[in-house]
């Protein structure tokens, strides 16, 4: 089956279910976890699951199982750079801390109090805004989410970015890939 933007012959078809496994979203939820975290009853495998029945692209069209892998990791990673919390660990936030208080009681409110949505959310923006980037490496999906801000040349490997890649590369090696080339800005 060839790809419809390229000459490239997709072989990969992961089960996405079969990748990101009870012990890996677990491991997402209560790394670090102390105290009474937003998040920790809002997030689950069940409920990312539920979501990915809308995006059924997500980690398919690759051209290896690899691929498919990397961009589940990516996905993850920047989702866990997102909603993390210094004193409750990650996946946990449930609002971005840059969120401005008027979309709380705006049109985003669905977003913090159904975590279906939620999900819904992130996977409708990663489809539109970074799906088609990944095979660029985990650097291209940084600029496609926050390249104004964390890849402006001034801070290719600032803290911020470090984070980042920081969880890729975790989560790559928990799926037993290679995290390729070009993880940064440059």
């Amino acid at each position: 089956m060839a790809s419809a933007n390229s000459n490239v012959t997709v072989t990969s078809n992961v089960s996405v279910s079969d990748i990101v496994t009870d012990d890996f979203f677990n491991g997402l939820l209560y790394q670090g976890l102390s105290g009474d975290c937003p998040g920790r009853n809002f997030y689950t495998r069940t409920t990312f699951l539920d979501a990915l029945n809308s995006y059924n692209h997500f980690g398919q069209g690759h051209s290896s199982a690899d691929d498919s892998k990397r961009e589940i990791a990516a996905f993850f990673a920047h989702v866990s750079y997102e909603t993390k919390c210094v004193d409750c660990g990650r996946v946990v936030v449930i609002l971005e801390n840059s969120l401005p208080l008027m979309c709380l009681n705006h049109r985003a409110g669905i977003v913090a109090t159904d975590p279906v949505i939620s999900f819904k959310t992130a996977l409708w923006f990663w489809m539109i805004n970074v799906h088609q980037v990944v095979s660029q490496g985990f650097g291209a999906t940084i600029r496609a989410i926050n390249g104004g801000v964390e890849c402006n040349g001034t801070t290719a490997y600032s803290p911020l970015i470090q984070s980042r890649i920081q969880y890729y590369i975790q989560y790559c090696n928990q799926f037993g890939v290679a995290s390729g080339d070009n993880l940064g800005c440059n």
